[in-house]
């Protein structure tokens, strides 16, 4: 949609996109996720796990490439360095780099993501999964999951404080919000 005048632009063509009949109302198409600069977007099919690579500028498809089966929404570092994917069915998590579009590494990681956020100068990624209750810590300069971190209760969204050393993780379940302290990788409390 055009913001300025309301008008509905032509449909950008996806090499993901399913026909009717295997996705009849386009829920294996995750939400496009925009790039911290806001020049590109991702958007992902979870069932045969690729990501498709939208340029906002000319409103074309980029690139496509392939990720983990299961494939999640994407998330961004808030530097824009790094686009990441976190894998369902792989229980793996994709970094791509939004520097020349390539898949970095992809890295044991957890099922079911509710997010995935950044902290301590945007060199640690945390990955929460709601299915099972846990968070992957991953070192984005070392390119390696370096820790898992077991919560109290089901968590929603994570979101990290200003300057990237807390992360806060509300456990819906228990009605509770598990702090997690981003240098040394652990709960600071609940």
């Amino acid at each position: 949609v055009d913001t300025g005048s309301g008008a509905v632009l032509d449909p950008i063509q996806l090499s993901l996109h399913m026909d009717a009949e295997h996705d009849p109302d386009g829920s294996e198409l995750s939400a496009l996720t925009r790039t911290p600069n806001g020049l590109y977007g991702l958007v992902t099919l979870n069932t045969d796990g690729f990501v498709s690579v939208i340029n906002m500028r000319n409103w074309s498809e980029t690139k496509v490439m392939r990720v983990g089966k299961g494939a999640s929404r994407a998330y961004g570092t808030a530097d824009g360095v790094f686009m990441m994917v976190g894998n369902d069915d792989d229980r793996s998590v994709s970094i791509i780099s939004s520097e020349n579009w390539q898949n970095e590494a992809t890295l044991p990681g957890v099922a079911g993501v509710t997010s995935i956020s950044t902290g301590f100068f945007e060199r640690l990624a945390y990955v929460v999964s709601n299915a099972q209750n846990k968070v992957a810590i991953i070192d984005l300069e070392k390119m390696e999951t370096v820790k898992f971190i077991d919560l109290p209760g089901g968590p929603g969204e994570a979101v990290s404080d200003a300057d990237g050393k807390k992360m806060y993780v509300a456990l819906r379940d228990t009605n509770e919000l598990a702090v997690i302290d981003v240098y040394n990788q652990k709960i600071h409390k609940i």
